[in-house]
């Protein structure tokens, strides 16, 4: 799958922490606390779409993962869903992200269904498409899933969690992204 999105120029590969300033990445849950041996063991591939002619059109993106085993849930020999809810969190955000005027927001609404558990030392991919935007609202939902050999952009792997995200631009993100820049 990671070969069939590199073949294809509607796709930009990136990884998952250069859109992150180093000053902010060490205070990031997944760039800082959860990353390392056993948790999220390698930093994420990115892959999103190019931008389009028509502002209907919402930017898709997958990510690529590792996680250990070292984020579990006790009594359980699977991965933790607070790891899981994270994950969908920062992806959907991210992807919501490319339709703020700004391209900067804060979580409004996060829904998640979770389907199945999720074993320890996983590859695993999040699915994600911007569905909306409004002004200062932006919506995007996708899904985590299993990460085999015979996963391409047409068949999925199971699901393992799908999602909804709603991220609002604060009126102060303009000088905030300012500030930054």
């Amino acid at each position: 799958m990671v070969q069939q999105l590199r073949n294809d120029p509607r796709y930009v590969e990136s990884h998952y922490f250069d859109a992150i300033p180093a000053y902010h990445q060490d205070v990031m849950v997944t760039s800082g606390k959860l990353s390392g041996r056993g948790l999220i063991t390698v930093e994420p591939l990115v892959f999103t779409s190019k931008a389009s002619s028509s502002a209907e059109d919402g930017q898709e993106m997958y990510v690529f993962y590792h996680v250990g085993d070292r984020i579990m849930h006790h009594q359980r020999d699977s991965v933790h869903t607070g790891l899981l809810a994270t994950l969908m969190d920062e992806g959907l955000s991210r992807c919501a992200f490319s339709r703020l005027p700004s391209k900067y927001g804060v979580t409004a609404s996060l829904e998640l269904d979770y389907k199945a558990p999720l074993p320890a030392n996983s590859y695993i991919v999040l699915r994600a498409k911007n569905t909306d935007a409004k002004q200062r609202k932006s919506w995007a939902q996708g899904s985590l899933e299993v990460l085999d050999s015979s996963c391409t952009l047409e068949k999925h792997g199971e699901v393992i969690v799908e999602g909804s995200v709603l991220m609002i631009e604060p009126k102060w993100a303009k000088y905030i992204v300012w500030l930054f820049n």
